[in-house]
């Protein structure tokens, strides 16, 4: 067997290992390259270079000095070296190594038999034996290497300690014998040790690679399988919409009794099938990562304020009153992924509107005290079996999916999407229990890790024609009640709690409130019905005088019916968001008589730069705002916008959706941009729409803007607008 070869084993015929083995050598061994050189030279200062011929003791450290030099170049150029021929580097390597030990051999030899030679033999020989253990270790992948060199290294010493028939040095030289005995023993071991771990690691390897590329083609399965059904999804929802377009037109058509009641059947199976591939579709897109995005700033309050007026009907349709509440301190703007907060925020009240039995559903929004983020937390009862809650719980803990329930209810779907955005947005979730009696009062709790942003301080803020009113409420249940309540006495009005019957045995008093808003229950009983026509019955002959003022919180299908008795301009949709509410009482009292006297000594000395491409609406927009005292500087481009801005101070800027240049949402990215730049405090930017709705609203605030006004413009809007976010 040749000494640069391993053991025999199949494992060692793999290129790849035998190179690992090589390169380890090279890192390992530079230690020890200068090691007998250095051991010679202090060994013979010591003596002077006196005990030894000068010119023998020269060629030898001359020896010595090469082997080093050539050992080194071979260890440090071992990349460039070894690819031109591996098995020429470990010959050459390994030769050059056992004529080091051959030199240092040689040595060790004369200081046993040359008696006038004293040096410190206990120092040589600890070196001797310490560069011996070292280089059974370094030439591990080869043991016949590291036997030849404890050959060399041991043998000649020990034997030439032997045939001086001196007692120490006799028991010395058997001493060395012994030591090469047990590390030639150990040698073998570890070089056993270390091909054993490397053919565990290698099938390992291996192992791991069959399972990377059988994951791999898994994933492309799944993701293929995910894209198909997407896009199956998307086939079955155009002839889906097509049948309840004709449903809705049969419903409105003249038909019989019973034929308008298999209408209106037929109509509510195809909404819960139409909701029900929504559900899964956005299940498969989530599953898919297909609403992943950069994050970026949006309004997070006007998010929960849209999703709770879309969601409103759904949860009248079941029966439900729909509210929720921001605690104090919730951030207005946040930093992160809107598609998925949004969807999340839907999907969790989309759950527990699903599965609710009775009563409210209430949502709640508040800061997280002890770390960054915000914690969303939904309520209601539901009679859900105690196995699924079980599951659910659990499924929630260990962040399953839903193959881990053993039962799959469709009404759990959406709290299965929401848990999968909530893991993908690195948050948290879980199900309490709060009550055992049947219905369950049941809470699902969210944390989402999202950033505060620093455009926070243009926070929603309320007009102050408001402070110091009083208000009325009644009839709301124990959630809605608190809720509006707050958000009254945060504008700064007192806020009184009533019955219905309450407010009208108050008489005359009743005059003496500002405002009186009454919520009609989804079902209401005979007595309550009486109750509520007092109440029209007193505004209406109050006719338009501004006490009292009542106004009535209704479902939309409840608004429908209640018009016959109950004026349009008198009832407000619930659930009511509170932007829309601030916007509907402003339109309902008699403030702008004295516009100029009040407004317009509060606005003075603001200044707006309006972005309109529209000459038309853009001197319209100056005029209103002359008209309020604020000066207005207007633009026709998105470039002259960008260089007014740079140059001049603003506490406003108007936005036109579409501009020559580029579009408004571009624009307003780079002012934004810009204010990072400068260091500045974030400007307040609307966005002039053709139109106003809930969606135009969502796209400008994800683009950064802070509000909207929809043209045509007019002076109560701008008015109240201006008000709003400036004073």
């Amino acid at each position: 067997m040749r000494w640069n070869q391993p053991p025999p084993n199949s494992i060692q015929k793999n290129r790849d290992l035998l190179r690992q083995a090589d390169e380890r050598i090279s890192r390992q061994g530079r230690i020890s390259v200068f090691g007998h050189l250095l051991i010679f030279l202090y060994v013979e200062w010591l003596t002077g270079f006196q005990a030894i011929d000068p010119i023998f003791s020269y060629v030898l450290g001359v020896v010595m000095l090469l082997v080093a030099m050539l050992r080194l170049y071979y260890l440090v150029q071992f990349e460039s070296i070894y690819p031109s021929g591996p098995q020429r580097w470990r010959r050459v390597y390994g030769w050059v190594t056992l004529f080091g030990a051959v030199a240092w051999s040689a040595f060790l030899t004369l200081t046993i038999l040359l008696p006038q030679y004293e040096v410190p033999e206990a120092f040589i020989w600890i070196y001797t034996a310490g560069v011996c253990a070292t280089h059974i270790y370094i030439f591990a992948p080869y043991p016949a290497m590291a036997q030849w060199y404890l050959r060399i290294m041991l043998i000649p010493a020990a034997v030439a300690s032997i045939v001086l028939f001196d007692l120490n040095a006799t028991s010395l030289g058997v001493g060395v014998l012994l030591f090469y005995g047990f590390m030639r023993t150990t040698s073998e071991q570890i070089s056993q040790q270390y091909w054993a771990a490397a053919e565990n690691r290698y099938q390992l390897e291996n192992e791991l690679s069959r399972v990377s590329a059988s994951e791999h083609r898994l994933v492309r399965k799944v993701d293929n399988s995910d894209r198909f059904m997407t896009q199956l999804m998307a086939i079955i929802k155009t002839p889906l919409n097509g049948v309840l377009g004709m449903l809705s037109l049969l419903s409105a058509a003249k038909l019989r009794q019973e034929e308008h009641n298999l209408v209106t059947v037929a109509s509510q199976s195809a909404n819960s099938l139409a909701e029900l591939v929504e559900d899964f579709d956005t299940y498969l897109r989530v599953k898919g990562n297909m609403l992943s995005g950069d994050n970026k700033v949006f309004n997070f309050t006007r998010s929960i304020e849209n999703v709770m007026e879309a969601l409103g009907p759904l949860a009248h349709e079941h029966n439900l009153e729909l509210t929720y509440i921001l605690s104090p301190g919730t951030p207005e703007r946040v930093v992160g992924n809107v598609r998925q907060i949004n969807t999340l925020l839907k999907q969790l009240t989309n759950f527990a509107i699903n599965t609710g039995e009775t009563g409210e559903v209430s949502l709640k929004v508040s800061t997280a005290q002890e770390r960054v983020g915000v914690n969303v937390s939904v309520r209601f009862t539901a009679d859900l079996e105690n196995s699924l809650l079980d599951d659910i719980q659990m499924m929630l803990r260990e962040r399953q999916g839903i193959e881990s329930l053993e039962k799959i209810d469709v009404n759990i779907l959406s709290l299965i999407i929401t848990a999968s955005l909530v893991q993908q947005c690195g948050g948290e979730i879980n199900l309490n229990i709060l009550s055992l009696d049947e219905p369950r009062l049941l809470q699902v709790n969210v944390y989402l890790p999202i950033e505060t942003s620093t455009q926070s301080n243009r926070a929603f803020q309320p007009n102050r024609h408001f402070h110091g009113k009083s208000a009325s409420i009644a009839g709301f249940p124990a959630v809605s009640k608190q809720a509006i309540q707050a958000e009254l006495e945060s504008w700064g009005m007192t806020v009184t709690c009533q019955t219905v019957d309450e407010l009208l045995s108050l008489g005359d008093a009743i005059y003496a409130i500002d405002y009186v808003l009454v919520n009609i229950p989804l079902h209401t009983t005979e007595e309550e019905q009486e109750a509520i026509k007092g109440l029209v019955a007193l505004t209406d002959a109050n006719g338009d005088d501004d006490k009292p003022r009542i106004y009535f919180q209704a479902s939309a299908a409840q608004q429908a019916l209640l018009r016959q008795w109950i004026r349009a301009d008198l009832m407000i949709s619930k659930p009511v968001s509170r932007r829309t509410l601030h916007r509907w009482m402003l339109d309902r009292k008699t403030w702008r008589d004295d516009l100029d006297e009040h407004i317009t000594q509060r606005l003075i000395g603001f200044k707006v730069l309006i972005a309109e491409e529209n000459h038309v609406n853009g001197m319209i927009a100056q005029k209103i705002l002359e008209r309020l005292g604020v000066e207005s500087e207007l633009v026709t481009s998105a470039q002259e916008a960008l260089e007014k801005f740079r140059q001049e101070s603003f506490d406003m800027v108007w936005v036109d959706q579409y501009l020559s240049d580029m579009t408004g949402h571009e624009l307003v990215a780079l002012l934004r941009n810009e204010e990072k730049q400068q260091g500045t405090g974030p400007v307040t930017l609307l966005g002039l729409t053709d139109a106003k709705s809930v969606s135009i609203e969502r796209n400008c605030q994800a683009a950064g803007m802070d509000d909207v006004l929809a043209k045509p413009l007019n002076l109560p809007l701008v008015a109240e607008t201006l008000q709003r976010h400036l004073v």
